[in-house]
């Protein structure tokens, strides 16, 4: 388990040595201090942007919910007696839309937000339909409807298709 050949490497010796205490590390450019460890200047977060972290601060709640409705065909599903389980989706996918958090919990898996969000803009009127349809069919209990049809509304994406071609 001893290594065969120890390399060691030979260091220059100058006045900028690595082997000096460099006090002021905030001044000038960053040396690296191998023996010795300073202070590290802060990680200023303020200029500090991840993917998701400024999107929510210019995306306008009712801006977002007038989308949906164009998207989903709000005024022509209104118009069929759904009661206020069509408000209920409308809302709930504005929230979702507009959540600052970066994981959506979607069944028992959590999935980023991007996912969700791409997902939830590519639903149509025969989505939100076919989401009512199989709420009413339902039988078991659910013990928290807005998760559940979250969960519906992600997977309408692919379950409306695999239904109509097996005759649910």
């Amino acid at each position: 388990g001893k290594p065969d050949i120890i390399y060691v490497n030979q260091f220059e010796e100058s006045p900028n040595t690595l082997f000096k205490n460099n006090h002021n590390q905030h001044s000038g450019v960053m040396k690296p201090n191998i023996l010795e460890c300073g202070k590290s200047p802060p990680i200023n977060t303020e200029y500090i942007h991840t993917e998701d972290s400024h999107i929510n601060q210019s995306i306008s709640y009712s801006v977002v919910k007038e989308e949906i409705e164009e998207q989903i065909e709000y005024d022509v599903l209104a118009q069929r007696d759904y009661g206020g389980v069509l408000d209920e989706i409308v809302s709930l996918i504005t929230d979702t839309y507009c959540s600052p958090e970066s994981y959506v919990r979607i069944g028992k898996r959590e999935i980023t937000i991007q996912t969700v969000r791409q997902r939830l803009s590519m639903l149509t009127a025969e989505h939100i339909e076919y989401v009512i349809n199989s709420l009413e069919r339902n039988t078991t209990e659910i013990k928290n409807m807005r998760a559940y049809m979250l969960t519906s509304l992600y997977n309408s994406i692919d379950t409306l298709e695999a239904d109509g071609l097996y005759g649910n």
